[in-house]
């Protein structure tokens, strides 16, 4: 009564239609950009908003196995510090410098396998490609340069003294030595690793929304430009 309608306790749960899917490559939301792989970004500088003067085309990649396997490779490192007794948990053989040895040459094929040539083989990966000041861009890369320099040294640190136990017996009489370069990689590895989070880029990814790689960091003026082309864009389609 009263003009209310009661409602059917019967009646089957409302179900709501779920949003057409996008047709283009990019969308915005909040302070969010959403890409999929392959997708082009306008020519506007993310970071300063920047529309006009020496802009270049990049490409970008993102990878759920890239971001994780990192830190996957300094596992077999960090064997070298553990007690003992924790050792013998994992193995039921004292030959400690030929299991560390084998364990870390399996990580790091493991590791260049997915990161270098199948970023996408356990999991997600989107390539799209967006625009910076060539200036910028050239500083970036040199700093790249140098990071994966660091990186690989440390990896042939940690390598080369398993590799000499893999390939001859008696170089374990100089274990000490042997542990203590192993060690010393790891060590700069993870120094390398914390540097790079000290030293994030301002346009970051923060994962993945279904088939959409979700960007953060763009400035509020990329920001504006991006959401006026998008205004158009729906403009278009609906005449």
């Amino acid at each position: 009564s009263g003009g209310m309608s009661t409602p059917n306790p019967y009646a089957p749960p409302e179900t709501r239609g779920e949003a057409p899917p996008r047709q283009e490559d990019w969308y915005t939301e909040g302070t969010l950009i959403y890409v999929k792989d392959g997708a082009v970004l306008p020519a506007i500088d993310l970071e300063t908003g920047e529309i006009s003067g020496d802009l270049i085309e990049v490409k970008r990649q993102f990878a759920i196995a890239g971001a994780t396997l990192g830190l996957w490779g300094l596992l077999p490192g960090l064997f070298n510090i553990m007690p003992r007794e924790w050792k013998r948990m994992f193995r039921g053989t004292s030959d400690d410098a030929r299991f560390l040895a084998a364990a870390v040459v399996v990580l790091v094929a493991v590791h260049i396998l997915i990161v270098f040539w199948k970023p996408n083989l356990l999991g997600k990966c989107v390539r799209f490609r967006m625009h910076r000041n060539k200036s910028t861009e050239r500083k970036t890369k040199r700093v790249k340069v140098v990071v994966a320099v660091w990186y690989c040294l440390s990896l042939v640190v940690m390598l080369t003294p398993a590799i000499a136990i893999l390939s001859s017996g008696r170089i374990t009489d100089h274990m000490n030595l042997v542990y203590s370069l192993m060690a010393g990689g790891v060590i700069s590895m993870l120094a390398c690793v914390i540097w790079q989070l000290f030293h994030m880029p301002k346009i970051r990814f923060k994962g993945f929304s279904g088939k959409w790689l979700r960007v953060k960091g763009a400035c509020d003026e990329a920001l504006a430009h991006l959401r006026e082309i998008e205004s158009g864009r729906s403009s278009h389609r609906a005449a």
